[in-house]
């Protein structure tokens, strides 16, 4: 019995001293030249929200797609999500601002998304709060070049989602047209 216990520590030891001494680092991010993904499953489309660090000073900027958390942007990074091609509510706010979560859930603008294209939006400076606007192809792409994909958080916007193209065309955040009539008319 002392004998397997001498083994298994001195096993255990040999293999803690290899783990710490191995030259390769940790990376929490993917090489600069990684770009972004351009693969996009049929019917949806991908959003790509990216953040220049000359445009707005402070903390890191909280993204969410219909009030679903994607992610807290860092200056010269973008992050990448597919959702439905529909009406999508995308909202910004600095982290730390909105504590009790209300603002995502209420604010916020509708954009209608390109199907089985990837849709650009970055972060601009509208009276020192973030916001988000959509970006040309051709812009996006010169100044997304060099930003790493911000990947150390943990999204929630659900990508499986039945996505009803019928339901696309209205924009379901305003009150008013959840009436019987409209209900009826869908």
């Amino acid at each position: 019995m002392k004998c397997k216990t001498k083994i298994t520590s001195l096993s255990l030891l040999i293999l803690l001293t290899g783990c710490s001494t191995s030259s390769d680092t940790i990376r929490l991010y993917p090489s600069q030249d990684e770009s972004y993904s351009k693969n996009i499953e049929d019917g949806r489309a991908s959003v790509v929200v990216y953040r220049e660090s000359h445009v707005i000073d402070g903390t890191t900027v909280n993204v969410y797609i219909n009030g679903e958390y994607l992610t807290s942007l860092e200056p010269n990074a973008y992050s990448q999500e597919t959702v439905c091609a529909t009406n999508q509510k995308l909202y910004s706010q600095f982290t730390g601002k909105d504590p009790a979560y209300k603002q995502k859930a209420t604010q916020g603008q509708l954009f209608k998304l390109k199907a089985n294209e990837v849709n650009f939006f970055k972060i601009v400076n509208i009276g020192n709060q973030p916001s988000l606007s959509p970006v040309p192809v051709e812009q996006a792409e010169k100044e997304l070049f060099g930003f790493r994909k911000q990947q150390h958080t943990l999204r929630r916007v659900e990508y499986v989602k039945n996505c009803e193209q019928v339901l696309g065309q209205y924009d379901l955040s305003d009150s008013c047209r959840k009436t019987p009539s409209f209900r009826a008319e869908i």
